[in-house]
């Protein structure tokens, strides 16, 4: 590894210890005064898994040729992607969805059951940024970040015109968590395809991502409109679960990957 990487490297290795380490000790520490966990939170604590287990499947399938043969470089990609999942969680910490207050300490199910889908979601984005050959690590961070960036930047513009994070935080609904996990889920993959690929130049990846994460764009819209519709009323003020999240998240899901069927392999 050149001085570069090796820097980089140790950045991430801080980065992800760092944040993932302190959530740990803080769930460790409470679950001494706490019950069981909850379905929600087992559904947590197998996304992070599962999420894990995505990022190592798709970069020893399609990431660069130098990174599948090299265990270091596997490693350190694995390490950066924990630590982006683990910045991309911290800044949503000041958008309504806190892993730390919520979920680990007021055991919040609606905010567990979002953040089963932002954990993958982000996977997905980054893992998107690895994708296709390139000169360097610095390719990844730029790919990796439009694609971060795209989905935080989703998410902030979601919140702001529909306040879903209050209703996941506070008034505890867990059909928007599913639904809002499901959209993470299926923007960041949309948003992943658009960061993949063989790496040309800035402008070339420019021009692939604009075009790409149009689809985005329209899940974002579609969303929204999900959102004003159904949204908890004074009439109606709880959510069903399965007739407004699973089944609005399922077709989520469903046209992210009609989508990117559409554009096929990069």
């Amino acid at each position: 590894m050149s001085p570069d990487e090796i820097l980089a490297l140790i950045g991430s290795v801080f980065i992800a210890a760092t944040i993932w380490g302190r959530w740990l000790f803080l769930k460790l520490n409470l679950k001494r005064f706490s019950a069981t966990s909850s379905p929600e939170n087992i559904a947590l604590s197998v996304s992070l898994v599962l999420s894990g287990g995505l990022l190592f499947s798709l970069l020893a399938n399609y990431a660069s040729h130098d990174v599948r043969a090299s265990d270091v470089y596997m490693t350190f990609y694995l390490v950066m992607g924990a630590a982006v999942d683990g910045l991309g969680a911290v800044f949503l910490d000041w958008l309504g969805l806190s892993m730390r207050d919520d979920v680990i300490e007021r055991r919040n199910p609606a905010s567990a059951l979002a953040l089963a889908g932002v954990i993958p979601g982000l996977t997905l984005a980054y893992a998107g940024g690895n994708i296709g050959d390139g000169p360097g690590w610095w390719v990844v961070v730029f790919c990796s970040g439009l694609a971060v960036g795209g989905l935080l930047f989703g998410w902030l513009v979601l919140d702001r015109i529909t306040h879903l994070g209050e209703t996941i935080s506070i008034e505890r609904n867990r059909a928007a968590g599913v639904r809002i996990g499901a959209w993470f889920m299926a923007t960041g993959a949309i948003l992943g395809r658009a960061a993949a690929g063989n790496w040309i130049n800035v402008r070339h990846t420019l021009a692939d991502f604009g075009r790409i994460s149009l689809g985005a764009i329209g899940l974002l819209g579609l969303t929204l409109a999900l959102e004003i519709w159904i949204r908890p009323r004074v009439d109606h003020p709880h959510d069903h679960l399965v007739r407004h999240g699973l089944i609005p998240g399922i077709i989520l899901l469903c046209l992210s990957a009609l989508y990117l069927n559409h554009y096929g392999r990069w």
